[in-house]
């Protein structure tokens, strides 16, 4: 009997997809299996398939606690993707967590910035203060000091500046403005960079 298998996992994200084209690589070498296929951001749907299709595992990429207590509660072997820090302490029985190396990220992007010979570097995180821009913060901040180099951390935005993004804009541009010549910025997320980069477009 082939296994079924729920996958509950966005695609709008390039990463997300890469994700999904590696399972399915597996699974034409170990299958066969059947997918039941989750996109976007409708996870309660995903939830209500783990019963309904009678599932006999799945893999998913999980953002709330709770989501993760659901799947948890249906006993069914699974593969969780980036499961929320509070919830990771105790891995179940028959689970996998998969994490991202998020020290690793930054240190790749120094790097890749060090091999071109840059000598200067700043990092943008993200817009909300979150443990995993910190996290890469440190990967990059750690790589570029053992070259002897300093990184320059842009403040996150304001309660203000959240809400209205051509607010912290201005200041982001000061901010550029007065970093080093040829200085390599690395931002948290590609999301991040792509809003600075329309933005610089419209100017």
């Amino acid at each position: 009997m082939n296994a079924k298998i729920l996958i509950i996992l966005p695609t709008s994200n390039f990463l997300h997809r890469q994700i999904l084209e590696g399972i399915l690589d597996y699974a034409r070498e170990n299958g066969p299996w059947q997918f039941h296929l989750i996109t976007g951001d409708d996870f309660e749907l995903g939830l209500q398939a783990t019963s309904r299709w009678g599932v006999s595992g799945y893999i998913a990429l999980v953002r709330e606690p709770e989501q993760m207590k659901y799947l948890l509660r249906r006993k069914l072997p699974g593969v969780l993707i980036n499961p929320p820090v509070a919830a990771t302490r105790k891995i179940p029985p028959r689970t996998v967590f998969v994490k991202r190396d998020q020290e690793g990220v930054g240190r790749t992007a120094a790097e890749y910035f060090l091999e071109r010979g840059y000598t200067s570097f700043a990092f943008v995180g993200s817009a909300k203060p979150a443990p995993w821009s910190e996290r890469r913060l440190n990967g990059f901040r750690q790589r570029v000091s053992e070259d002897g180099h300093k990184t320059y951390v842009y403040d996150p935005p304001s309660e203000e500046e959240l809400k209205d993004f051509a607010k912290e804009a201005q200041r982001l541009k000061k901010w550029l403005t007065a970093l080093p010549a040829q200085t390599a910025v690395f931002c948290a997320r590609d999301r991040r960079a792509v809003d600075y980069r329309e933005w610089y477009a419209m100017d």
